[in-house]
């Protein structure tokens, strides 16, 4: 039987004995079935892929190598052209029958500690392949002396258990079973042999990380080679880890780069390594000291800090230029600092945050892993150095390259010592500073004349007046500019002017209908992204539509609500767990905090749910909406859009909406030449020229980080194209599934346009969706 075959035959299984036990057990249970019945085969690699693919759950599914991944391994493992393997870990077998099958290796051993595992790893492998039945640790007598590959993706942050002996240290060994493996395998190669182990950070900066290092150069082996896995990228976590390379020989320096499942990607990165020279990006290989490598975020975050200096145009400083005295608060060995008018405060661990009083830090214990900086006045402002820890894309940068942990991130603070600090002039920051003062004014007198407003016993009449002076310069216009074009085309509509009081209010709600819609398109694109967290969070929104009667098959404006309300708030929990930033970033496409942040905001929610319920209220009752309710319901409506204009800012500007056009690949970066879809201006769209490390799909929308040079494929609901009436350009949004064709509708002109629709792609992303409606129904 094929593989499809196979898997219509677990579909009825599961039909048939559907609530008996969880279908987990289920799973395992036929998977040992056919394993009896087949004389110990019937179970291929292609099975436990396809099974995985469709997102079924089983018991030792956690154990299954993902595909792409294992596909890697094997890319790196093929260099050395080994005759023998061994994979001390070998979980069901399918990484060890990818690498095996890939080299062509004549001798395929493999270890796996769980005897029903073990049997499924034979079935797996087939009878070219051996399958010990112990400990790996334990040395069973059945494995060789010597192996010419040892491969191996361990489950991460298991602890060796107290007096297990450990190659090039003995029985005092207290760290991970992963870490221990480096050893077994530095012991077990052969001449020109290496070793492929995924291990967690701890394996570079953990406590007992040098005390490895000396034991593998003392069993004559280097580490060759440190590829970095992003989160997500080991099935079942989301924490990032390395694929480390081990050969024998003395340490020289060591080949960085990152993992991803674009083939074109790990071919470039693979070539690099054989040749042991530099990409043109970090992704793509650097070569540099084992003792100065502090992990790949701080790669590619110098890259990233060099190069949004260089569009800032500001100098870099040493930091012991910029920074005169320096203690950490509390701490026995640190000498204390006076507070002085040159102060400030960065808190190291978890979330990086910059104050200029050590109490305006939240939480009990906040002192705690506080360092104290004295600045130089000819350098620095501590006022202007609070906001550019804490807000400015160059301050995170610099953060990111200092931060160290995998769990609990903390900034280094001997790294942030000697780190370059990119400022403005003195001058600069002054300006900057005032300028921040100003606004404060503003916001103040703002929100002194609206409490005055509603105390009663003022002259109603002067406060609009002193309102009308507060900010003499109307720049909402320039504002509508820097939004993404789906929403900048309403809105100029409604600004334009014109029209009844009604009928503005009408063109407002569609903004908010059009707004929802896009900002759950982009929670949908990122959320989708990622399997583990699409089985969680697609489940439970699915759970709430479904409660509340509401689908994206007919797509409302309370179903994009709701959908971008349940999303958003998930998004802003976890972007606020310091050890998922590198994920969020990933799944997002972009490092821009603000942008991340401004994507969470709670006022965004609230706007939009209020807009929600003003359409639910009034949208249709032509005969029943006199001019002065009209007059009010758009008044309204139009604070609820300074509210956005509040929350969203200029954030737009840093993660813009991009059309790709025709591109080539040259020095490891794409270069495309795209559409930029941002303001009201679309006859034509200004045409840009782009720089992504990750291929974009041509006519596809993005949301793009030009300084990340990274973007997040947003899925098919939004669409920008000609009108089918006006010829003109014009923003579609996913609308309802008819019988063989999904309608679109726009609100960029005066009267609704449609357009008809017969592509795959929506039929694919509700397809996302419809992977719940079992569920949904019991």
């Amino acid at each position: 039987m094929n593989t499809d075959d196979l898997m219509t035959e677990l579909w009825a299984y599961l039909d048939q004995r559907r609530g008996l036990q969880p279908s987990a057990t289920l799973v395992d249970r036929w998977l040992r079935e056919r394993i009896d019945t087949n004389g110990g085969r019937g179970v291929t690699p292609e099975l436990l892929y396809a099974l995985s693919r469709a997102k079924v759950q089983w018991w030792d599914g956690e154990m299954l190598t993902a595909e792409p991944l294992a596909r890697f391994i094997a890319r790196v493992a093929a260099i050395y052209s080994p005759k023998s393997v061994l994979d001390p870990t070998c979980g069901v077998g399918a990484l060890l029958h990818t690498v095996a099958t890939t080299v062509g290796a004549a001798v395929v051993h493999g270890i796996e500690i769980n005897g029903d595992r073990a049997r499924l790893a034979r079935s797996v492998l087939g009878a070219g392949a051996t399958v010990v039945d112990g400990d790996a640790l334990a040395e069973p007598p059945e494995i060789l002396d010597r192996y010419d590959l040892i491969a191996a993706d361990p489950p991460l942050g298991v602890r060796v258990p107290d007096g297990v002996d450990v190659p090039g240290i003995g029985s005092g060994f207290r760290g991970e079973f992963g870490h221990a493996l480096t050893l077994l395998a530095c012991e077990r190669l052969s001449d020109e042999g290496a070793a492929l182990v995924v291990v967690t950070p701890a394996f570079l900066w953990g406590s007992g990380a040098a005390r490895i290092h000396q034991a593998i150069h003392a069993l004559g082996c280097r580490i060759r080679a440190l590829i970095h896995l992003p989160g997500g990228s080991v099935p079942e976590t989301s924490i990032a880890s390395y694929l480390v390379v081990l050969e024998r020989g003395r340490q020289s320096d060591v080949f960085v780069g990152q993992y991803d499942p674009d083939e074109g990607h790990q071919e470039q990165l693979v070539a690099n390594f054989r040749r042991s020279r530099s990409g043109p990006q970090p992704a793509l290989g650097r070569l540099c000291p084992l003792e100065d490598f502090k992990g790949f975020e701080s790669f590619a975050a110098l890259e990233r800090l060099k190069r949004l200096a260089r569009n800032a145009g500001w100098k870099g400083a040493p930091a012991a230029e910029v920074i005169t005295g320096h203690s950490v608060l509390g701490h026995r060995r640190s000498e204390p600092l006076a507070h002085g008018p040159n102060s400030c405060y960065l808190r190291l661990i978890g979330r990086p945050l910059a104050v200029l009083d050590p109490d305006q830090l939240p939480g009990s214990g906040q002192h705690r892993e506080v360092l104290h900086l004295h600045l130089n006045p000819t350098h620095a402002d501590p006022r202007y150095m609070v906001h550019w820890f804490n807000a400015s894309q160059i301050g995170q940068a610099t953060l990111a390259m200092v931060t160290r942990g995998a769990v609990i991130p903390r900034v280094d603070r001997t790294s942030l010592l000697h780190a370059t600090l990119y400022l403005p002039s003195i001058a600069e920051q002054s300006h900057a500073i005032e300028g921040a003062s100003r606004l404060t004014q503003i916001r103040a007198a703002a929100d002194e004349l609206e409490a005055a407003l509603w105390e009663g016993g003022n002259d109603v009449a002067n406060i609009v007046r002193e309102i009308a002076t507060i900010n003499q310069e109307d720049r909402f216009e320039d504002w509508i500019e820097t939004l993404p074009f789906p929403l900048a085309s309403i809105l100029w509509r409604h600004h334009a002017g014109g029209d009844s009081a009604r009928e503005r209010y009408e063109v407002l709600l569609h903004f908010f209908e059009a707004t929802a819609a896009f900002l759950a398109t982009v929670h949908l694109s990122a959320f989708m992204s990622a399997d583990d967290l699409w089985r969680e969070h697609g489940r439970e929104l699915n759970l709430k539509l479904t409660s509340q009667r509401l689908s994206l098959d007919r797509a409302t404006f309370g179903s994009w609500k709701l959908a971008a309300e349940y999303l958003s708030s998930a998004s802003a929990a976890l972007v606020q767990e310091p050890e998922q930033a590198e994920r969020w970033q990933r799944l997002y496409g972009t490092s821009n905090r603000q942008v991340l942040t401004m994507l969470g905001r709670p006022e965004l929610r609230a706007a939009v749910q209020r807009a929600n319920r003003i359409r639910n209220d009034w949208s249709g009752h032509a005969g029943a909406v006199g001019t002065e309710t009209a007059k009010q319901i758009h008044d309204e409506l139009v604070e609820l859009v300074h509210t956005l204009r509040g929350v969203f800012g200029r954030a737009w500007l840093g993660y813009e909406l991009v059309q790709p056009g025709e591109g080539r690949y040259r020095g490891g970066v794409h270069h495309y030449r795209a559409r930029r879809l941002m303001g009201t201006r679309s006859a034509p769209f200004e045409e840009v020229q782009l720089e992504s490390v990750q291929p974009l799909e041509a006519d596809a929308l993005y949301l793009f980080d030009s300084a990340n040079r990274t973007g997040l494929r947003l899925q098919p609901f939004v669409r920008v194209m000609p009108s089918p009436e006006k010829r003109a350009n014009a923003c579609f949004i996913f609308n309802r599934r008819e019988a063989d064709r999904f309608r679109f509708v726009s609100y960029h002109f005066e009267e609704e346009s449609e357009m008809q629709d017969t592509s795959s792609d929506i039929e694919q992303a509700l397809g996302r969706l419809h992977m719940f409606d079992a569920e949904s129904s019991e």
